[in-house]
């Protein structure tokens, strides 16, 4: 049997316990069948022993069992020293601890690595900064929840769920991020403005050209087509065709869009305004006024987006029609041309037909339709007003309309405003050509008076708004 040496073994009053009053040395394997006691000291006496490295004792007031090391007191079984580790840190079982707790946190984590895996999800750093693998999901609140917030500091950020928007907080108040700031459309003259809270991405062409736009989008468009030439001793032309509605542009596509012209004014070289072409649609031209040959004869006003108006023998050279969903028919003139308020009938407009001359009335043009497409509060697609002849030229419709010339010693027509460009007035005297529609709003021009044979541009040219946010 190995030696033991100790220098005090006590047997307490205790059964079964035998208790070691002194630091113990022990060299080899000891089996005891008692419960071991080892001698206790307070903390504070610990450093008045003279103890061998290995000697065990009992700290009573941390209740641990500490041994010698050579230089200092240490706990038998301590908990592992974090300030100083050599080795990776990982737990025995998947998916169980903790580090820190709700009521206990760790204040900062330094990490060196590029990376920290979180989840199904790495969070990566690099000199630019920091991304991750998955998406980001920000905070979801309505409007209400995010004005309601307190504490904020500039450049907190959260989800709008009713205003389907990115909200952030720049230190005062919380701004809506640009949604539309990654679609581009190019074509046309463009411009933006804003309405009801919504900021509008304006293209307006006046010429021909190209639209096309990099994402498929929903899109407001306004195609009209040329406005239709007066008629001497006649009809106002009538207005070009109008059309307006939502289109889905689809990204990336090349959208031709051709402007139709104006129709030229006189007799017979008296036309029709031209088809304006965009998105697929048509809008045709107005048609021309009808005008006066001599005596009974005459020449009917002709069909278009929106009718020429009738002659001054309008029993049997009547109005021009119209194309249905674009424009009206044009006006009756006097029903022959030895009837009294001699002259043509203004052409329909966008919105109505023209007006019907008789002895009360001078053959007004139709009125155009009120589009506010491009932040304006314009009227488009009108009738040009009739000519006259012993009578008033009639007054252009609004929203461009011509107005109607007369023979010298009458009143002349007005043209139509509130539009783009307000169409031309009539003029007094003999052969003098009608007041052009206003340009770029598909209005009519104005009835010419007798003798007028020039063949000049009366009809207002044709346009293409398109809109999108």
């Amino acid at each position: 049997m190995s030696k033991i040496e100790v220098n005090e073994i006590s047997k307490t009053s205790t059964a079964n316990e035998i208790t070691f009053s002194s630091p113990v040395t022990i060299n080899d394997t000891v089996t005891m069948g008692s419960p071991l006691k080892i001698k206790s000291y307070q903390t504070s006496e610990l450093s008045g022993l003279t103890p061998s490295t290995g000697e065990i004792i009992f700290d009573t007031d941390v209740s641990k069992l500490k041994v010698y090391t050579g230089s200092a007191w240490e706990e038998v079984g301590s908990s592992l020293d974090l300030s100083a580790l050599d080795q990776s840190i990982i737990p025995d079982t998947d998916v169980t601890y903790d580090l820190g707790s709700t009521t206990y946190k760790f204040r900062d984590l330094y990490l060196s690595g590029s990376s920290i895996n979180l989840g199904d999800q790495t969070i990566t750093s690099d000199s630019r900064g920091i991304s991750l693998s998955g998406s980001l999901k920000l905070n979801q609140l309505t409007t209400a929840q995010i004005d309601a917030l307190t504490g904020m500091t500039a450049g907190e950020m959260v989800y709008d769920t009713q205003e389907k928007k990115i909200r952030i907080y720049n230190g005062s108040e919380w701004l809506k991020s640009d949604t539309t700031a990654s679609v581009v459309a190019t074509g046309g003259t463009i411009s933006t403005y804003e309405s009801g809270g919504t900021t509008y991405n304006l293209h307006v062409f006046t010429t021909s050209g190209t639209f096309e736009i990099s994402e498929t989008k929903s899109i407001d468009y306004m195609i009209i087509g040329g406005g239709g030439g007066g008629g001497s001793l006649g009809g106002g032309g009538g207005a070009g065709g109008y059309l307006s509605g939502a289109f889905s542009a689809q990204g990336s596509t090349s959208y031709t869009i051709v402007i139709g012209a104006g129709g030229a004014s006189g007799t017979t070289n008296a036309t029709n305004g031209l088809n304006t072409t965009a998105l697929g649609f048509t809008a045709y031209g107005g048609g021309r006024g009808g005008y006066h040959v001599g005596g009974s004869q005459s020449v009917a006003g002709a069909g278009g987006g929106s009718g020429g108006g009738g002659s001054d023998n309008n029993n049997s050279y009547g109005p021009g029609g119209f194309t249905t969903g674009q424009g009206n028919a044009g006006g009756n003139g006097t029903g022959n041309y030895s009837d009294a308020n001699r002259g043509g009938g203004g052409g329909g407009g966008s919105a109505s037909a023209g007006g019907n001359r008789n002895s009360n009335a001078n053959g007004d043009g139709g009125p155009g339709t009120l589009n506010t497409i491009d932040g304006n509060n314009n009227y488009w697609a009108a009738g040009g007003g009739g000519g006259g002849h012993s009578s008033s030229g009639g007054d252009g419709g609004i929203g461009g309309g011509g107005g109607g010339s007369v023979q010298s010693g009458y009143s002349a027509g007005q043209g139509g405003g509130s539009a783009l460009n307000s169409g031309g007035n009539g003029a007094a005297g003999g052969g003098v050509m009608g007041g052009a529609g206003g340009l770029n709003t598909g209005s009519g021009g104005g009835g010419n008076s007798w003798q007028y044979t020039g063949g000049a541009t009366g009809g207002g040219s044709g346009i293409v708004i398109i809109r999108w946010s």
